[in-house]
């Protein structure tokens, strides 16, 4: 689910580790992006759906400068 927002990751963290969730990832959304790539870039070069568009957004996702170090993800579990 994208829940795109300003929040403290930290904080968000830290709230769901308090009523008892393991925290599973906290990562930037590059080193995030950048851990699916090699499987998941691999399986995209296949498809002939996997344009240039396709591959400028995908690095606008992961680039330092651009999204990947500005978006967190984190996963939470109980």
């Amino acid at each position: 689910v994208d829940i795109t927002a300003h929040i403290d990751t930290d904080e968000l963290v830290g709230l769901g580790e308090s009523v008892g969730l393991k925290t599973e990832v906290n990562l930037s959304q590059e080193r995030f992006v950048g851990g699916l790539a090699p499987a998941f870039l691999s399986s995209l070069a296949a498809s002939a759906k996997f344009t240039q568009e396709a591959a400028r957004g995908l690095q606008t996702l992961m680039h330092p400068e651009h999204f990947g170090r500005r978006f967190q993800v984190v996963i939470q579990r109980r």
